[in-house]
């Protein structure tokens, strides 16, 4: 089969182009200019079955596939696609090439081709093709305190917060990774904090409150995570129905006390003996089916202990109040616990750094 296409300049540009869709095989062609047949330098130049020279197009294309609507994932300015490699494919090398809805296109340069090498995890950022095997490590949870942790007052702490909140969307939600606050405060308290920080905390898709006795799912909105507005959420009710399980108004001996805060007063919660920090991880946990060894809490105070003190890894960053230090001190030294030297969210990503989880 032989067919005659015609090239388009592109605007603005001296290159000429054309669209088409063609079956998996090689391809022989030619350049027609001016009503003389000729090659490019640039490609393979080989004779085809008439004798004539022409350039070869692919030698053997295992797969062809378009990702026209691969997912969107974290921010709105990724998307991800995973492309599984055909049973018996002696080939692993994989060309790719992006285009626009409008159809500008994202080409690869003349003097680089977003070629990957071997299967694997790769990302395009800045116009470079980069390794990215965290892509096929599985995806990691981690489930932070918020005030004191991830968040804190002034222009310093709000800075941690966004330096955390880029290498959030930038590296671990592209591998499908789940973030979590757990938190003292409210829900309308955390919608009020999220709009103060006006873009630098990053969105979890899970938030755990009132000291770990409600958990509330991000409602999308029909999009992803991060265009997601914040402020639209749905309760678990299946976590309410476990704590209200066997409750019993005579049976007060039963609750669990947890104590809080620093000064000249402590905030006292009395929660279901079900109920706490740690009890809400793992059930967050198995319902984002997580490994145990790809789960981190973070926190610095003395109502994160419990959270703290399970099997999963640990980060206490080094502007614990004095009574989680005091914990720590009494703990077996392991490397489950990371006391970091950064404050803040700054030591939330000194801590999976050190954890191994980056």
């Amino acid at each position: 089969m032989q067919d005659l296409l015609p090239l388009s300049k592109e605007v603005g540009s001296n290159k000429f182009s054309l669209d088409c869709s063609l079956l998996p095989g090689a391809y022989f062609y030619q350049f027609l200019v001016d009503g003389q047949w000729s090659v490019s330098s640039n490609s393979i130049v080989e004779a085809d079955e008439q004798g004539h020279l022409s350039n070869k197009g692919w030698q053997q294309v295992a797969l062809h596939n378009t990702a026209s609507r691969s997912q969107h994932w974290g921010g709105g300015r990724w998307k991800t696609a995973v492309i599984p490699i055909p049973k018996g494919c002696q080939s692993t090398q994989m060309q790719l090439a992006m285009k626009s809805n409008t159809d500008e296109g994202h080409r690869p340069s003349e003097s680089r081709q977003y070629m990957c090498p071997h299967p694997g995890g790769y990302k395009i950022q800045q116009g470079q093709l980069r390794p990215f095997p965290q892509a096929t490590a599985g995806p990691i949870m981690l489930v932070s305190d918020l005030d004191g942790t991830m968040v804190g007052n002034g222009h310093e702490a709000d800075a941690m917060t966004y330096n955390f909140k880029q290498y959030w969307e930038d590296n671990a939600a592209l591998r499908n990774s789940v973030l979590v606050y757990n938190t003292g405060r409210s829900l309308g308290q955390f919608t009020s904090l999220y709009q103060e920080k006006a873009g630098a905390l990053a969105l979890p898709n899970v938030l755990i409150t009132a000291v770990g006795t409600k958990i509330f799912l991000l409602d999308l909105e029909g999009g992803c995570r991060e265009r997601a507005s914040g402020q639209n959420w749905h309760q678990d009710l299946q976590w309410s129905h476990r704590l209200d399980e066997g409750w019993d108004l005579s049976a007060v001996k039963q609750v669990r006390i947890i104590v809080s805060g620093v000064g000249d007063y402590r905030y006292v919660d009395c929660v279901a003996i079900k109920a706490g920090k740690q009890e809400a991880l793992e059930y967050i946990r198995a319902l984002f089916n997580i490994p145990l060894t790809h789960c981190m809490a973070a926190g610095d105070s003395g109502n994160d202990i419990l959270m703290l003190e399970g099997q999963h890894q640990a980060i206490i960053v080094s502007n614990a109040q004095q009574e989680l230090l005091d914990w720590l001190l009494q703990q077996k030294q392991t490397p489950r616990i990371v006391c970091t030297d950064a404050p803040m969210a700054d030591g939330i990503l000194e801590g999976i750094a050190r954890h191994g989880m980056h």
